[in-house]
Order: C-alpha cells, then sequence, then structure tokens
C-alpha cells in the first residue's frame, strides 16, 4: 500500500486557553485580505463566531512564534471561528429531531441516530450529550445528500467505536458535515475513525469543523468514495499514544479520491507521532485517483522523537499527488519528505512544489517520489 504521510509529531504543553468557546465578533473584513479568493481562501464562507477560534495560533499557542513566517492567507481558527455557533439542542427533546431522522434508546442512554429517508438536515445538535451518541448514514440516504450543519459531536462511553466510526457513511449518496465539531474527551480511547466510510460509492464533504483530539483518523475510507476537507482545525492528532494518526486515510479497496485544502493541522501531544495520510494503508489495495494537499497549515513540534511530513511506503497505488503551497511548522527529524521506506508506484503526475519552512520562510525542500520539492 501506498501511503503520502503528512506526519506532525507532536508538541510541548501548551499555555494559554482551550480554544472551545472562542468567539469572532466580525466577519466583515479579511484579516489577511482578499488575495487567496480567487485560490479558495474560506473567510468568506465561515461564520462569525464559532466554537473553536485561536487567533495566537502564530504567535504564542503552539510553543514557537511563527508570526513572521505565517501563510498570507486567511487560515481557518487563526483568522476566522470554525465549528458550531449558536443555541445547541438536545436530540433527545421532542421536537428538536427532523422527522428524516431517528433516535435509539432511553434515559440516560446509550442513544444512537440513524437517517430514515434524505435528503435530510440536521442543525444546532448537541450528539456530545448522554456520554456520545453515534451517528449512521445509511442506505436511507442513497442518491441523495445529508446535511450536518452546527452540530456537536463526541466519543464517550456510550459511544466507542472502535473500527466503525463514531460517524458511519454506509450510504452510496453524499454527506456534508459543516460548522461543526468532533471531541474526544477522554484523550484515551482508541477511536480509529471519527468519520468513518464503509460504502463504496459515497462523497464526504468535510468543512468549517474542527477536530479536537482523536488517536487515529479523522476520516476514515474503507470502500470507493470521495472525500473533501476544507477549512477545518485538527488539534492533539495522535492524542492517546496508539501510532501515528491522521487527517484523511484509506484503509479499504476500490478507487478513492482524496483532497485537504486550507485545513490545519497541529499534534500537541509530546509523546505520540500524528501523520496525515491521503492515500492508502493498513493493507488497503485500492487506487488513489487523487490525493491532494493545498493551502494547509501543518504544525511539528519541537520535541519530535521522529517523524516526517509527506511519506510514500508499501504497495498501493496512487494515479496523481498534488502537495503544493502548505506551510509547515518545525523541520522533523527526516525533513518534510521522506520516501525511504517506499515500494508504492505513482504511475502519474506528481506536484510538489511551493511548499514553505515556516520556521526560515524559506520553500521546503526534499524529493517525494523521485519529484525535486521545492
Amino acid at each position: 500500500m501506498i501511503r503520502v504521510v503528512l506526519l506532525l509529531v507532536a508538541l510541548v504543553a501548551l499555555s494559554g486557553f482551550r480554544p472551545h468557546g472562542g468567539i469572532q465578533a466580525s466577519i466583515s473584513t479579511c484579516p489577511q485580505g482578499t488575495s487567496y479568493v480567487g485560490v479558495g481562501d474560506g473567510f468568506q464562507g465561515a461564520q462569525a463566531s464559532g466554537s473553536v477560534s485561536i487567533p495566537s495560533l502564530f504567535t504564542t499557542y503552539t510553543g514557537t512564534n511563527f508570526s513572521a513566517h505565517r501563510p498570507p492567507w486567511n487560515v481557518p481558527a487563526a483568522d476566522y471561528a470554525v465549528g458550531y455557533t449558536g443555541t445547541m439542542l438536545d436530540p433527545t427533546v421532542g421536537g428538536n429531531m427532523p422527522s428524516c431522522a431517528t433516535l435509539s434508546g432511553s434515559g440516560t442512554g446509550p442513544y444512537s441516530v440513524s437517517i430514515n429517508a434524505a435528503p435530510c438536515t440536521l442543525s444546532h445538535l448537541d450528539f456530545s450529550l448522554y456520554s456520545g451518541m453515534c451517528i449512521t448514514v445509511g442506505s436511507a440516504a442513497n442518491g441523495s445528500t445529508v446535511t450536518f450543519d452546527n452540530d456537536h459531536f463526541a466519543e464517550g462511553t456510550n459511544c466507542n467505536p472502535n473500527g466503525s466510526g463514531l460517524f458511519s457513511v454506509n450510504t452510496t449518496g453524499s454527506v456534508v458535515i459543516q460548522y461543526s465539531e468532533f471531541d474526544n474527551p477522554s484523550t484515551s480511547a482508541l477511536i480509529q475513525g471519527m468519520i468513518q466510510n464503509n460504502t463504496g460509492g459515497s462523497s464526504i464533504t468535510v468543512k468549517y469543523s474542527a477536530f479536537m483530539s482523536y488517536d487515529q483518523a479523522a476520516i476514515q475510507m474503507q470502500q470507493s468514495s470521495t472525500v473533501v476537507s476544507q477549512y477545518n482545525y485538527v488539534e492533539n492528532i495522535g492524542c492517546c499514544g496508539n501510532h501515528g494518526d491522521y487527517l484523511i486515510g484509506n484503509a479499504g479497496s476500490g478507487t478513492t479520491a482524496q483532497s485537504s485544502k486550507f485545513d490545519v493541522i497541529f499534534a500537541k501531544n509530546g509523546t505520540a507521532t500524528a501523520d496525515y495520510y491521503v492515500t492508502n494503508q493498513n493493507g488497503g489495495t485500492g487506487v488513489i485517483s487523487n490525493a491532494t494537499a493545498e493551502y494547509d497549515v501543518m504544525l511539528g513540534a519541537t520535541n519530535a522523537a521522529n517523524g516526517y511530513l509527506i511519506n510514500l511506503q508499501s504497495s498501493g497505488t496512487v494515479q496523481t499527488v498534488n502537495i503544493s503551497n502548505n506551510y509547515m511548522g518545525q523541520l522533523l527529524d527526516y525533513g518534510f519528505f521522506d520516501t525511504t521506506s517506499g515500494g508504492g508506484t505513482i504511475s502519474g503526475p506528481v506536484t510538489c512544489t511551493g511548499n514553505i519552512d515556516m520556521s526560515t520562510g524559506a520553500n521546503a525542500t526534499g524529493t517525494l517520489s523521485g519529484t525535486t520539492c521545492n
């Protein structure tokens, strides 16, 4: 299996505040201007407030001051809030859930939520209550779209689905998750997939959301699918000491397209590694038609024991790779690009350009599958 790993190794303990509850008072002007709107700067689509806002991300929050060489575009969490806003509703209270969704459970739980018809929109619901509610989007949504908007999800004693996903996508339809937050408050349980695709033919889009602490995958693909991650903030990746972990991963078969643009990935745990895979891993035999990471911010650690940001290895196939215009903090032990444990195949073109080392402001250099990165 091939994997393209953007490995973000742990960071020193944080000073300051927990970002939850951060408020952005106004979104009428762009803090970094509008020069990157043409390539997808997400500021215009952001809400005026959100559950995660970290204005000090490039100054004091990570323990390293990157302000001199920070990205020139508007960055999620730093320049605009992500996550949910507004009044959050208890899904167990009558009338709070739409008729297209079914709530199972009683009393103190456990509760689970499934979709019984589509299109369906679930908005401002707090699925973190009652020690977590597992979500399933199944065949009732085939050929249609299910949208989760301004919702809160969390692992807990009533939803700790090792191997199947806190949020399971078992449909050939489309799932859109926006302005939401995923949490692992215990930072100890093993969650292989916060969001996990288990059925071929699905499409998953996650945007303007936050993933706060998880051990393995934020988005895990098991079958042929398309996943788009944009304008998201990821923190405490690899929180629980299992092994290298990731934003998007493919552990299955079939043909998958995966894209991450304008995301932020920050690993703060001092003992575990944190990987960002955009292609096959864990024995996956499928083909990745397109593995893209553009305009992402990847913050590593000053106390890294090992690590690399991009790595190819094992025996899968990737048809196209585009790793461009990313800003990467901390030069890890093996550099930003490492293919020494390779053996997989990239059958199509590789683009690896415009990546910046935030420590110096210079281009991050190296090689990726024989292609010179600069």
